[in-house]
């Protein structure tokens, strides 16, 4: 089986149980998807302390895996009203002050000469994916957090979608524009911008009250999280390339790892929250 048709097999089983996580099981906050994401974020830590690790920098798996999921599951626990927002930094800083405590009370001796390359490895997997990561989850706090939910991802897929194929069809004479990826091409840009771009307006013509009926905002909001969907994948190209890997990790078929899938979701999700938060706020 080829690649393109393991994309598209990953596609049709995937795409069908995250409609059904959001809307056949929205109970309690998006339990369910929210208990999904955490583990797809330990996941993506997991693979990205496979990175450091290919660098010679060694991460407790276990301690990775905590790390990469503690700011989901401080946000689960905010959606469902257990923990206040203002309580998570308080919690944050806590766990940080314990690993940065655990460090130094290291005895063994190589491993404290090591000290200096293992913290801000752990602190970039609290962030990536964990901080991201928690975004997605948030979403939940909204009264229409089932919509809301679908279309960022449709922004996110039909970008990524629209790309594949368009650099496929057309972009054999621009590619390049990025050393970190040199097989995404410009007609690939384009089309994926294109293709979230439109997918804002469609989305405007059936829900018009998600953007407060102004049909600029909708296409400027799918443009903003296509725009977010390529740095994200261009940021785990890079991390790839230091740590001279073709894929995150091998779960995910003929997409790779976690981490190969996620990417543009975990860039865009920050921006697409804030936004949602400022119109239903």
């Amino acid at each position: 089986m080829n690649n393109l048709a393991k994309r598209v097999l990953l596609g049709v089983v995937a795409i069908p149980l995250l409609i059904a996580l959001i809307f056949l099981l929205p109970h309690h906050s998006h339990l369910a998807l929210n208990i999904v994401l955490l583990a797809l974020s330990v996941i993506g830590g997991l693979e990205a302390r496979n990175f450091f690790t290919k660098r010679k920098t060694i991460l407790n798996p276990v301690k990775a895996a905590l790390i990469a999921g503690v700011f989901p599951l401080f946000s689960i626990f905010f959606v469902l009203g257990v923990l206040p927002e203002r309580m998570i930094i308080a919690l944050l800083t806590v766990s940080a002050g314990i690993l940065f405590l655990r460090e130094a009370l290291m005895r063994e001796k190589n491993l404290i000469q090591s000290v200096l390359e293992r913290l801000p490895a752990y602190c970039f997997l609290l962030i990536f994916p964990g901080f991201f990561m928690s975004f997605l989850i948030k979403m939940s706090i909204f009264a229409d957090s089932s919509i809301i939910l679908i279309i960022f991802l449709t922004f996110v897929f039909s970008n990524d979608t629209f790309a594949y194929f368009s650099g496929m069809q057309f972009g054999k004479n621009s590619r390049g524009i990025f050393p970190v990826s040199p097989n995404k091409s410009m007609a690939g840009l384009i089309g994926g911008l294109a293709a979230s771009g439109l997918a804002g307006y469609i989305y405007f013509i059936f829900f018009p009250d998600i953007f407060k009926h102004n049909p600029v905002l909708a296409v400027l909001t799918g443009l903003g999280i296509g725009f977010t969907s390529v740095i994200g994948d261009l940021v785990e190209s890079a991390l790839k390339r230091s740590a001279d890997e073709k894929d995150s990790g091998t779960l995910m078929g003929g997409r790779g790892g976690v981490l190969d899938s996620i990417d543009s979701i975990l860039f865009s999700a920050p921006l697409y929250y804030y936004i949602m938060l400022y119109l239903h706020s």
